[in-house]
């Protein structure tokens, strides 16, 4: 079993948007994968939660690590005169973390690779351009691809108080979040909806049960929610000094953790 503690030292200095609670959350999905189904990273930079959802599934039954990434960045990554290219970066991290033989990259935008995609994927991790339009096209490609059972996370869907308190930049975006809402939490073919950080996740399923509904509708409620609280947060943000330490202490003793 792996510490993770551990594997967090590793993975702390690489550059990347997910924070403890949602790397703990990708190993522990990707731990679950049974044999039988593909694992799979849209959009992966630098490979930091490429290799929590390595280890995890090293940890499980070794099931390879499919991440697709043009490596270029997104768009708010690109300016001009000013080349991206992580792809470097990401294959050292990977070796680094001793896990290449688990984890194959696809150079490759998400609708080129899922052009020559063919394998049932047992769970996909979302986190590639932020836009609407790009958010729903990943989702489109991508979730028919879905075996039963099988789970997909957003990321970004919310913001997430803990990380943003802890210097992460994990505002929550308005494309994952529309796009989560109306393809996942409204479908009656995704069930077991829940929050974990920014992230949304649900499992694939024939058709939800009135359970799975109440899942998906608390969802909804505690997203609604996180954006009340960063709403306060900003307000606390551009508050006095003395105000501001109040309320910004009554968010770290109160660990908001909807």
């Amino acid at each position: 079993m792996t510490d993770l503690k551990s594997l967090d030292a590793i993975t702390s200095a690489m550059h990347g948007w997910t924070s403890l609670k949602e790397r703990k959350f990708l190993y522990k999905e990707a731990k679950k994968v049974k044999n039988e189904g593909a694992i799979v990273e849209v959009g992966s930079w630098k490979g930091r939660s490429t290799i929590w959802l390595a280890q995890g599934s090293k940890d499980g039954s070794g099931s390879k690590i499919y991440a697709i990434d043009h490596f270029i960045g997104s768009s708010e990554h690109q300016s001009p005169g000013k080349p991206v290219w992580t792809f470097d970066e990401f294959k050292n991290n990977i070796k680094m973390a001793g896990l290449e033989d688990l984890v194959e990259p696809i150079v490759a935008n998400s609708e080129s690779a899922a052009k020559n995609w063919y394998l049932p994927i047992k769970f996909i991790f979302i986190d590639g351009a932020h836009e609407y339009e790009e958010v729903k096209k990943d989702f489109m490609l991508w979730h028919p691809f879905l075996a039963e059972s099988g789970v997909i996370a957003l990321h970004d869907c919310a913001p997430d108080i803990e990380a943003i308190l802890g210097g992460l930049p994990i505002f929550g975006l308005p494309g994952p979040r529309e796009v989560a809402e109306k393809y996942i939490l409204s479908s009656a073919n995704f069930c077991r909806a829940r929050l974990t950080g920014s992230i949304v996740s649900a499992t694939k399923c024939e058709r939800r049960s009135v359970w799975g509904f109440i899942y998906s509708q608390i969802c909804k409620i505690k997203i609604f929610f996180r954006y009340v609280l960063y709403r306060c947060y900003l307000i606390a943000a551009f508050s006095p000094g003395p105000v501001k330490k109040i309320i910004k202490s009554l968010f770290v003793r109160n660990k908001i953790n909807l």
